[in-house]
């Protein structure tokens, strides 16, 4: 007798059949008979029916009772549910108590198969029921509210069945709602099942604890935080399984937004300030974990400060995701970035069909002591960054999954025919940033029969179509071999550039070697200049090679507008190795972004420090050497102690060429194609055909979303550099339209109108061109002018933008015709400084050159002679800089009159209020910074017959205003009441001639006595005088010796210098007081006289004001008798001691 034996897996077909046959049949021939005897069919183990478990169950557990087994493999519902029929009293263990069940059920994992991935075995069942009636639809049911109260709550062992409402907000199994402050409040050992919507929501609540729960077969979302300003809560012990989409979501009634319930997540979380111990989310038809971090509901106004995204993590201990279909764990779209690290300690993935882990647009994460186990991909980290994984083990496929698939027929793992352990991005989000720093032990991968397999793997998604994302290994070991990095998907996408730096030599194993190393993409850019001595072991299969060397980046941000097709030529000092790098910028259309450059990744293996070491760098446009306006060079962080020095490369531009900075702004009127040089901030760029001046193209800002939308040009920082202390003149036009492209006003006092600001990296100059007066209609457009100095602390920074600024949100902006011309200066020609005012005579029908501090400018008068009126502030004319010499003279004029209600009225600073009559300032600014002001012009009295007023002065300049970039002149003292019409103003040297007439209006020919004071007397003017012009009348004398006086502040002290002779001039006349009578007086006579001529007091004071040379002087040599209708010369001399 032969004895034939073997084991047989009884398949889900066979068992679910009414009928069995045993046949045993002799194989391989039909032609023998054979004898049969002691046939048996023995179960040796499968589906049981009796579990073992925590001896805590018993008296608490009971027969008729219904439990959850969990999914032990990648399906979200490949969980039982089961029915107690005995609680086994004879079973006698110290540590388990003995459960039948009413049916079997396939074998799970147990812990007596793994501690690690054994399922969880939760009772549902409670004595208190809960249960919707049996009138309710498939979608509706009760809800439990906690509604508005503070007072502590204790929810305790209920079983909650059918309860929610699909679709409509609120109406939830339990729901503690807008309760404030719950510390106290307790959700404790509840099971909510078969829920219409959502299981234990918690809404504008803080400080509540849910433990011990178990939610099993809900739609929708099951453990939630709802608003996003919820914090301080704490979900403790509680289980999720069977968590299912809702065929009708919760409508957006504008508050809500769109929710996310067809994508349920066990937990589902809108702020991480709250605390996760100890849960398991073990089936979900979507995900276990989600971090949808928002802000939202009716409430969200009172919280504007607060963007969930940033907020700090309670704590997440010690959590475990398994059997979901998409994620374990996942933070899309919008991402977590808090600005302290946040810990997610102990996290346990396993089974999720696709990701264990997969973080998205999230930075500053550390992942310790986790666990992943049998997932699609283990980690997966997009667009992310800064992310540190410690002390953490990633399995690709165990041993006991690997039985499960044969034994049970459980699904593959292989998710798209790949299985990952990590899946690593290839760029950064934030240029500061870097990728990860990976503490792993990788296991069980090298027994997976999928089409793709790696221990590690860069994706394929390109941004910038170069590497950034640094990142580090160390203490990272690998159980199976071989190592399995696959640099391919990358590769094929274009990233040739990658590295990984392995700082301990961990990816080789080998303990004698603990040099820091690289794994980089096997490519000529990559490899050019390594060296005989730095080997490299080359993976083909992998796209990549591992390096005796470190590499380090050095990142080039240039302007992307107009650098199409710029290379980056990198060569050593002596040229025998060169590569030349293209340039990428995000797919995203840069003209939404100012700051989506155009970058250049340079990665280069250490060097010796030589002279002939290191390496040079320069733009290449066909061959021939270029540069974008803005270049930003920067050293990425050294890796490893090995890495490449800053300073080691050098980049050459080319040289300036003539006339290269005349005029810095580039496609000012918008023709050139594809808004050619413009970039935006918080907006996008367009262009509108036949919307500009006359016609042409203009400019849009395209999206409205602040004030602060801008219009943005980099320029050329070299220009600045070579410019400092010039002043350029910038000038755009624009025009406020509606969506229709209609016209609508903007109000410069209601500081509404657009600016232009200049801004460096770390600096702002605001209001550098703002709206002017500007003659005609210009078809609604309105004219940004002003002027801006080249201050020394602009030529540290290699960024210069041009900003158009809107400064309003509820409109877009046209703009056209922009330029930024430098200015002449001292240099430019011989009158430069003839006049030093710019536009102070309005010639070109512009306000051009005047600015205005919280006052209203519009021009008025004829087409061929403006005035600019001025209300509500200060007006204020730029200066030519350079055009004042330290102690010389300069003679201010200002024309002005005053107009109240239509009617236009002088100045009279003797009688008129004090805050009415204006004075004039000099403001000198050194580097934008203010440094002095001098009142250099004062209101003086006119006489009836004129129709403008004066502002006049003589002053000597100063150090401050020779040393001056900027300089304005300032009207003060405007009095808000009244209008101010400036006629003319104007600054000019005072010429040094000692030979001429050194007093200034000396012979009135500013028509005018202005300088001259009256002491105890009167000071006017009359006409006609001596030569038909105007001449000064002293009236009002109360004393023999009054008269006019001049103070030195108005004639050219420059000439009164020891033993030099002057002789004083002039022509009298004189007229009865009161009348026009001519009168007599006795040239003869002496100064006691009564009828004694006119005489004339020269006086010298020091410092101090005391008088130290004094003289009296009466001398009409020419006039032997006064002639009383006439002209009468007075002449004579003095010499100065």
């Amino acid at each position: 007798w032969q004895s034939c034996d073997g084991s047989f897996v009884v398949p889900l077909e066979l068992a679910s059949s009414s009928v069995q046959t045993l046949q045993v049949r002799l194989v391989g021939t039909s032609q023998v008979n054979f004898d049969v005897d002691n046939v048996s069919l023995t179960i040796q183990g499968g589906n049981p029916d009796v579990l073992i478990v925590d001896k805590e169950i018993i008296n608490r557990w009971a027969p008729g009772a219904e439990l959850l087994i969990t999914s032990h493999t990648t399906n979200f519902d490949d969980h039982q549910v089961r029915r107690i029929v005995e609680v086994d009293p004879e079973y006698h263990d110290e540590r388990f108590a003995r459960i039948v069940l009413d049916q079997p059920l396939p074998k799970p994992t147990t812990e007596l198969d793994s501690t690690e991935f054994a399922v969880e075995v939760a009772l549902l069942s409670r004595n208190i029921v809960w249960e919707s009636g049996s009138d309710a639809s498939e979608l509706e049911g009760g809800h439990f509210w906690v509604f508005h109260t503070g007072l502590k709550q204790h929810i305790e062992g209920l079983e909650i069945k059918g309860f929610g409402v699909q679709g409509t907000l609120a109406r939830y199994p339990i729901h503690f709602h807008f309760c404030g402050d719950a510390n106290g409040s307790v959700v404790l050992k509840t099971s909510v099942r078969d829920s219409n919507q959502r299981a234990i929501v918690v809404h504008a609540t803080d400080n509540l604890l849910v433990e011990e729960n178990v939610a099993f077969n809900t739609l929708g979302h099951a453990f939630v935080l709802e608003d996003g300003f919820e914090t301080g809560n704490t979900f403790k012990g509680n289980l999720g399984a069977y968590t299912r989409a809702v065929n009708v979501l919760i409508p957006d009634n504008g508050f809500n937004g769109i929710e996310t319930d067809n994508l349920p997540a066990t937990f589902w979380a809108t702020n991480p300030s709250n605390h996760w111990i100890g849960n398991v989310a073990a089936g979900s038809e979507h995900s276990g974990f989600w971090f949808e971090l928002k802000l939202r509901g009716t409430a969200a106004h009172l919280f504007q400060s607060l963007d969930p995204r940033y907020e700090s993590l309670g704590s997440f201990l010690n959590n475990t995701a398994h059997s979901n279909f998409d994620r374990g764990l996942r933070t899309y779209p919008e991402g977590y970035m808090p600005y302290e690290t946040a810990h997610l300690l102990g996290f346990t993935s396993y089974r999720n069909k696709k990701q264990g882990l997969f973080f998205h647009n999230t930075e500053n994460m550390l992942i310790a002591d986790g666990l992943f186990a049998d997932n699609g991909v283990a980690v997966d980290l997009d667009r992310s960054e800064n992310i540190t994984v410690s002390r953490t083990k990633i399995i690709g496929r165990t041993e006991l999954y690997g039985e499960l698939e044969s034994s049970q027929e459980a699904p593959s793992l292989c998710y798209n025919n790949e299985l990952l352990g990590m899946e690593l991005h290839t760029f950064v989000r934030k240029t500061k940033n870097n990728g990860a720093v990976l503490d792993v032990a990788f296991d069980g991968f090298n027994s997976v029969h999928c089409a793709r397999v790696a221990h590690i793997s860069l994706d394929n998604e390109l941004r910038i179509g170069t590497f950034d994302w640094f990142t580090t290994l160390e203490r990272v070991s690998f159980a199976d071999q071989p190592v399995l990095i696959d640099f391919c998907p990358a590769a094929e996408a274009g990233i040739v550039d990658a590295y990984l730096t392995d700082l301990d030599g961990s990816f080789e194993a080998n303990p004698d070697n603990k040099k820091p190393r690289s794994i980089i993409s096997d490519s000529d850019v990559m490899t050019a200049f390594l060296g005989e001595d730095e080997e490299c072991t080359r993976i083909p299969e992998g796209c990549y090679a591992y390096c005796d060397v470190c590499f380090r980046t050095i990142r080039f941000e240039v302007d992307p507008s107009g650098s199409e097709g710029y290379e980056l030529e990198v060569c050593t000092k002596t040229r025998s190795k060169c590569i030349r790098i293209a340039g990428g910028t995000d797919p995203t259309d840069y003209a939404t972004s100012s700051t989506n450059y155009r970058v250049f990744n340079v990665h280069l293996p250490a060097v010796e420090n030589s002279e002939s070491s290191g390496f040079n760098a320069a733009f290449l446009l066909d061959d021939e050497p270029v540069w974008p306006n803005y270049v930003e060079q920067q050293y990425e962080d050294k890796l490893c102690p090995g890495g490449l020095d800053e300073g080691t490369v050098e980049l050459h531009p080319p040289p300036l060429f003539d006339s290269a900075c005349d005029s810095l702004i580039r496609n000012g009127d918008a023709e050139a194609p594809d808004r050619l040089f413009w970039l935006s901030k918080f907006t996008g760029v367009s262009t509108v055909a036949n919307a500009g001046m006359a016609g042409s193209t203009a400019l849009k800002d395209s999206i409205r979303t602040s004030p602060r939308d801008s219009l943005v040009q980099l320029l050329d920082a070299r220009c600045f550099r070579s410019t400092v202390m010039r002043s350029y003149e910038v000038e755009a036009w624009v025009k406020v339209v509606d969506e229709n492209n209609e016209h609508q006003e903007c109000h410069v006092e209601e500081s509404n109108c657009p600016e232009i600001r200049i801004a460096t990296a770390t600096q702002i100059w605001p209001s550098i061109a703002t709206v002017v007066p500007e003659r005609g209609e210009n078809g609604g457009y309105q004219l940004l002018h002003g002027v801006f100095v080249v201050e020394n602390s602009m030529t540290d920074s290699n960024m210069v933008e041009f900003i158009v600024m809107r400064n309003r949100v509820d409109f877009n902006i046209l703009v056209d015709n922009v330029s930024m011309k430098l200015l002449p200066d001292i240099h430019s020609n011989e009158d430069f400084c003839s006049e030093i005012v710019r536009n102070g005579f309005f010639a070109d029908g512009s306000a051009r050159f005047w600015s205005q501090s919280n006052a209203i400018m519009e021009l008025v008068g004829g087409p061929s002679n403006f005035s600019l009126q001025v209300s509500d502030g200060q007006a204020r004319a730029s200066l030519k800089a350079g055009c004042f010499a330290s102690r010389e003279y300069y003679q201010v004029q200002i024309q002005y009159k005053i107009r109240v209600d239509g009617k236009s009225f002088q100045c009279d600073p003797l009688n008129d209020p004090k805050d009415l009559c204006p004075t004039a300032f000099l403001l000198s600014y050194t580097d934008g910074s203010f440094v002095s002001a001098q009142v250099v012009a004062k209101s003086l009295e006119s006489s009836e017959e004129e129709e403008w007023s004066w502002l006049l002065g003589l002053f000597v300049a100063s150090s401050d205003q020779s040393n001056a970039d900027g300089l304005l002149l300032q009207m003060d003292g405007l009095n808000p009441s009244y209008k101010y019409v400036i006629n003319f103003a104007s600054i000019q040297p005072l010429p040094k001639s000692c030979r001429s007439n050194i007093l200034v209006n000396g012979n009135m020919e500013m028509g005018t006595a202005v300088f001259w004071d009256g002491v105890a007397s009167s000071v006017t003017t009359v006409s006609p005088g001596f030569d038909d012009d105007v001449a000064m009348l002293v009236s009002q004398r109360e004393r023999p010796g009054a008269g006019p006086r001049l103070n030195g502040d108005f004639f050219d002290t420059r000439c009164l210098k020891p033993a030099v002779m002057l002789q004083f001039e002039a022509q009298i006349k004189l007229v009865e007081a009161g009348t026009e009578n001519p009168a007599l007086c006795d040239v003869a006579s002496i100064r006691t006289a009564v009828d004694a001529c006119p005489a004339l007091r020269f006086e010298v004071e020091d410092a101090f004001g005391n008088i130290v040379f004094a003289e009296l002087l009466r001398s009409y040599p020419g006039v032997q008798n006064w002639v009383a209708d006439g002209w009468n010369e007075f002449r004579a001399e003095i010499h100065l001691p």
